[in-house]
């Protein structure tokens, strides 16, 4: 865990990235890695604000299990609330399957990488089905009333109701993985779309960079990969080219 800015932290687990937003002693948790995380997110609230009482929220980007693993476990300890983009919440309460299955993986077996990254997989427990009967739509509008003020940006694509967080005084996006900037299966480092087999549109997914493109943002911090730093529209554009690059192959 690093703080990367003034009360954002910015923490990697067995494959995915989690936020927290500290302000004053209360503590938003943005996403919150596979199963297998779930020492490494306790001890990171713990090392913060000391308590899990502390937390305020848990935002999610999108339901799949490498961003909501460690949830259930938590809850089980922790009275707060879960909240994610109103056409996610179907996701997350277990009602329908919106992310790869064995069937994706093995028709994607020769991607680069591929057996270390389901060897990691299962380490962490991704084989999972985790749900979160108790999640709640967030507001859609504006900056939310949970520490860090984050605003929900919706970009549909990878799933249903995946949604981004701007922090806007900090210039800080939280771009969960509709924008990343590496991850086990890739082969370069920096802004980039994961592999197609992971979205439910692949498409709508490479469109929807458009609503970062002109966000007031200067660090950018994804579901997968490190902070990257520097204007969102280059981002974006960097993205697109490396997605067209993919696919002209």
């Amino acid at each position: 865990m690093r703080e990367v800015a003034d009360g954002v932290f910015f923490s990697s687990g067995c494959g995915s990235n989690w936020i927290l937003l500290r302000e004053d002693d209360e503590l938003t948790l943005v996403d919150a890695g596979y199963p297998g995380d779930a020492p490494q997110v306790a001890d990171d609230v713990r090392r913060l604000v000391g308590s899990p009482s502390k937390v305020r929220a848990v935002l999610v980007t999108h339901a799949h299990v490498d961003h909501i693993g460690t949830v259930p476990g938590l809850l089980s300890h922790w009275d707060v609330p879960v909240l994610a983009h109103p056409d996610e919440i179907p996701a997350l309460h277990g009602e329908v399957h919106d992310q790869a299955g064995a069937r994706d993986v093995l028709a994607n077996l020769s991607a680069p990488h591929m057996a270390r990254w389901i060897l990691t997989v299962l380490r962490a427990g991704g084989l999972s089905h985790v749900a979160v009967p108790s999640a709640s739509p967030l507001p859609l509008g504006g900056p939310l009333d949970v520490p860090g003020h984050p605003e929900p940006v919706a970009s549909p694509g990878h799933s249903l109701g995946h949604a981004a967080f701007l922090l806007r005084d900090a210039g800080i996006l939280l771009s969960g993985d509709a924008l990343i900037t590496g991850h086990r299966l890739s082969v370069v480092d920096g802004p980039q779309m994961l592999p197609e087999f992971f979205a439910r549109d692949p498409q709508a997914a490479l469109d929807g960079l458009d609503v970062f493109a002109d966000l007031p943002v200067g660090l950018i911090l994804p579901g997968h990969g490190n902070p990257w730093q520097g204007k969102v529209r280059e981002a974006v554009e960097r993205a697109r080219v490396r997605s067209a690059s993919q696919t002209s192959r």
